[in-house]
């Protein structure tokens, strides 16, 4: 029994929030490593060559590791935040036990563990590490420089790591042990056993590499290992996080549902070979995350120049179209009647406004609205229910579903 669903709707939309920004918080910062910081981290330079751009460069430097320190905070909102969600869903849904929430717990002190080292690496890096970088420039000698250069890589990226491994780990668990259709969660569980991998092993490469210079030396041995799982483990978590916000919200919506669910399902026409996509674009998960998207980047302004245009209106049984409508909308009638209007176009140069005349170029769908008109005494003048739109353009049916909030489209057959 759902005792306030309100309070897990909310919880829920600050977990979305905070893992889609964690998601991108670590798209930009590791853009960041590969632009900004890289010639600073580039083991295929001369140790003095490292400094040096780290002695002339520190204001890109710090702010490099700053981003880095925002994905700490963003991995901590999440966590905390997650675990507060599956404590107040436990509490509130019967049917939920307490292994979410336990491994919620779980996984955030593998996040605390994380954060520490790889905070007091981060924070000496963009302060007393500068300060040695111009030192081994002025006296042109490094050896020194290296080893606190090992020393800060191995709290950051071997006991950092490490620790958010674990916190992935205990994340996965937990949605797993949440969600309850394993087979629902293929690509979920692939995409994570294919980062847990590589960062596990990016943890050990970090740790064989940065052994040498510890113990006295100056080249580190097989540090491209590191890069190459961080290259595979880092994309990959961005699609991951963005896939278990997905898998929890469409399992979150379970519990809580939506008056007007029944009217977002798609399904493509029986011969069509993008058939597949129905369960992607009917993903109530993916579709918070496209709101949330949708609130920072607002969509442009489309354009269309229409032609062919069909209007076509019905009398039919108000009693009918009632049942098409979701809770708490009433249909206008007259007489137990109910007009049903059915507006059918074809585009022409549909697209964004700024494009002007290159929309020529554009392909032009046709489009079919199937609409009724509201009681106006209940939700006011001039108020219309769009039941269902319809193209004739996969494409346009995918793009309107994950762009449109209000108004999903389907594919006419």
């Amino acid at each position: 029994m759902n005792k306030n669903p309100a309070s897990s709707r909310l919880l829920y939309r600050l977990t979305v929030i905070s893992f889609v920004v964690s998601a991108f918080l670590h798209a930009i910062a590791l853009f960041a490593a590969l632009g900004i910081m890289q010639p600073g981290l580039d083991i295929e330079k001369s140790v003095l060559e490292r400094a040096i751009y780290v002695a002339e460069n520190s204001t890109l430097w710090r702010l490099g590791w700053h981003l880095w320190q925002l994905v700490a905070l963003a991995n901590l909102a999440a966590a905390v935040l997650l675990m507060l969600y599956f404590n107040n869903v436990r509490r509130q849904t019967a049917s939920i036990g307490r292994l979410p929430f336990a491994l919620s717990i779980l996984a955030l002190l593998f996040t605390v563990a994380a954060i520490i080292p790889e905070q007091w690496g981060e924070y000496a890096l963009v302060t007393s590490f500068v300060e040695q970088a111009r030192q081994a420039v002025c006296l042109g000698n490094a050896s020194e420089y290296v080893r606190w250069e090992a020393r800060w890589i191995v709290m950051t990226t071997t006991c950092g790591a490490f620790g958010y491994t674990l916190m992935q780990l205990c994340w996965t668990a937990a949605l797993v042990a949440y969600h309850g259709h394993v087979r629902h969660l293929k690509v979920f569980l692939i995409l994570s056993a294919i980062d847990l991998v590589a960062f596990t092993l990016s943890v050990l490469a970090c740790h064989h590499a940065a052994a040498p210079v510890l113990a006295g030396g100056i080249e580190y041995l097989d540090f491209h290992l590191v890069v190459l799982f961080n290259g595979i483990g880092f994309p990959v978590l961005f699609v991951w996080m963005l896939a278990f916000t997905a898998a929890l919200g469409d399992r979150h919506h379970e519990f809580f549902r939506e008056s007007s669910q029944q009217l977002q399902h798609l399904e493509f026409p029986t011969n069509s070979s993008l058939r597949w996509t129905s369960g992607l674009l009917n993903s109530k998960g993916i579709r918070d995350i496209m709101r949330l998207v949708g609130k920072l980047a607002r969509t442009p302004v489309l354009t269309s120049d229409i032609r062919n245009v069909l209007y076509l209106n019905w009398l039919v049984p108000a009693e009918r179209v009632s049942k098409l409508l979701p809770d708490g909308f009433q249909v206008d009638s007259r007489d137990s009647m109910a007009v049903v209007s059915i507006l059918t176009y074809q585009h022409g140069g549909f697209g964004p406004r700024f494009l002007g005349k290159l929309r020529r170029w554009l392909p032009s769908p046709l489009q079919s609205n199937w609409r009724v008109y509201l009681d106006a005494t209940k939700q006011g003048a001039g108020a219309v229910y769009f039941l269902k739109t319809c193209f004739n353009s996969s494409v346009h049916v995918i793009g309107s579903r994950l762009m449109s909030d209000g108004l999903p489209s389907h594919k006419s057959g």
